[in-house]
């Protein structure tokens, strides 16, 4: 039994979904599947505009809809006929009017633009569900349309709900156990509430939708399918020598994700990682590919399980103090936290004498006056040094067997530039990752000169047993 997740890019027009289709049918020749889909391509973008710009009354968003509308009646046509066009086209057009009487609701306060908004944004998961389902259906596969929302339940933090678990486990084994002959074909991304009201699990939630089925009825294997090879040790549109990591362990997976590893969706990896379910990342448009497995660390080459990625438009703060612990709960309380500073990254490491943290906001001006503000009002007596960087680039290794030695190599080198490009480091033993902080017009740069270093470097440097030798040579 496996459970196959395809992405938007999976899904972009009919040339991708006649790929996925073939391979939803060779795939059930051998084995069970449940498959989860994405919206199409972009779709999940343009819903979140759609909203915004119906909400302020601007009458462009009636274009914006009719683009919609009129893209996936083109995919109906190109794929569909008889029957199934005809119910395709039905469900889609009775979606399409949902959708309409969901703008159509006003919303009075920041909490209800979030709750019409998660309602809006999960059309597009229903709309090429009913698509993908109408087309494996005119393929003789016994195909079943499941709307997520009805069985993965949530809290009501809308826009990143967290779930239900028991309820949710048990609302999928149930569901699964009274369909066990047809393939279920599920909605990703979406959620509800236990009242029913609709929530989602946040930006690339339908990998998170396609674990929690996966957990729910103990898979063998979870499958993403996506337009890449798997994991790589760099983007590759930035760093040509990138390489695919064939095998990875859960733990440095998580991990190279939340530093920018854009392939899967943090969350993911929990569920999975729970009841040992490999993940494997595959790419749909070169299925024969050996792709990513994601596992336990039996059978791991750690030599080649690193992974070194990039944020842009980061902010980096420093404190020095005699109570960092006051500084910490603080900060997270009242600015990381915060739903309206729009903080879509935050990560902190801390000694006995200073903390760091690294984040990013939608609202730079603004998270930065209610710091300063905070500063002021709450912390300015136990502050006795702080240094704010703003606009930086963010680079980051992740390496799951990394020493100490490792990181200290790595940022020798990199102070000893020319152009003196770092502005600060940060390590976190934890995630066992070094980020790197220069000012962006470097991060090219230092993102192909550490790739190239530690694919280079050799084993006793990396896998050094000396312990505390890293400090933070670069001051901030």
């Amino acid at each position: 039994m496996r459970v196959l997740k395809f992405g938007g890019t999976s899904l972009a027009d009919e040339v991708a979904i006649k790929k996925v289709l073939s391979i939803i049918k060779n795939r059930i020749k051998d084995e069970h599947i449940i498959v989860v889909t994405s919206a199409l391509n972009g779709v999940t973008d343009q819903l979140y505009e759609l909203n915004k710009l119906c909400s302020s009354n601007n009458a462009q968003y009636q274009d914006l809809l009719e683009a919609l509308k009129e893209r996936h009646y083109k995919i109906i046509d190109n794929l569909l006929k008889n029957i199934e066009h005809e119910r395709a086209t039905r469900q889609v057009k009775n979606t399409f009017i949902e959708l309409e009487n969901a703008l159509s609701v006003k919303a009075y306060s920041p909490k209800d633009f979030k709750k019409k908004q998660d309602y809006v944004v999960g059309f597009g998961e229903k709309l090429s569900t009913q698509i993908i389902t109408e087309c494996l259906i005119s393929l003789k596969i016994n195909a079943l349309y499941t709307d997520s929302s009805r069985l993965i339940k949530t809290d009501d933090n809308y826009g990143s709900a967290a779930i239900i678990e028991n309820l949710t486990y048990k609302n999928i084994k149930q569901y699964y156990r009274e369909n066990r002959n047809a393939v279920i074909i599920a909605t990703g991304f979406i959620s509800s509430t236990v009242d029913g009201i609709p929530t989602t699990l946040g930006r690339g939630g339908s990998d998170y939708t396609a674990s929690l089925f996966g957990a729910a009825i103990q898979a063998n294997a979870i499958e993403i399918w996506t337009d890449v090879d798997g994991l790589m040790t760099a983007d590759p549109k930035k760093v040509e020598s990138a390489s695919l990591i064939t095998r990875v362990s859960y733990e440095s997976a998580k991990n190279m994700s939340f530093f920018g590893a854009k392939v899967i969706y943090p969350p993911t990896i929990e569920p999975a990682m729970r009841y040992d379910i490999p993940i494997y990342i595959k790419n749909t448009f070169r299925p024969s590919n050996p792709g990513t497995i994601i596992e336990s660390n039996s059978n791991i080459n750690y030599r080649k399980q690193y992974c070194i990625s990039s944020f842009s438009n980061i902010s980096l703060i420093t404190f020095q103090s005699k109570d960092i612990s006051q500084i910490e709960n603080s900060m997270l309380k009242n600015i990381f936290f915060n739903d309206k500073l729009g903080i879509t990254f935050v990560t902190h490491t801390k000694t006995n004498t200073d903390i760091k943290f690294a984040f990013s906001s939608r609202h730079q001006s603004l998270t930065k006056s209610k710091i300063d503000k905070l500063i002021r009002t709450d912390l300015s007596k136990i502050i006795t040094k702080y240094v704010y960087h703003q606009n930086l680039s963010m680079v980051t290794i992740v390496h799951d067997n990394a020493s100490a030695l490792f990181h200290k190599t790595i940022v020798n080198y990199l102070s000893k530039t020319p152009k003196n490009m770092l502005e600060s480091v940060m390590y976190d033993n934890n995630s066992k990752s070094l980020s790197i902080f220069s000012d962006k017009k470097h991060e090219l740069q230092i993102l192909n000169s550490t790739h190239h270093l530690v694919s280079s470097l050799p084993e006793n440097i990396i896998n050094s047993s000396i312990k505390n030798l890293y400090k933070n040579t670069i001051s901030t």
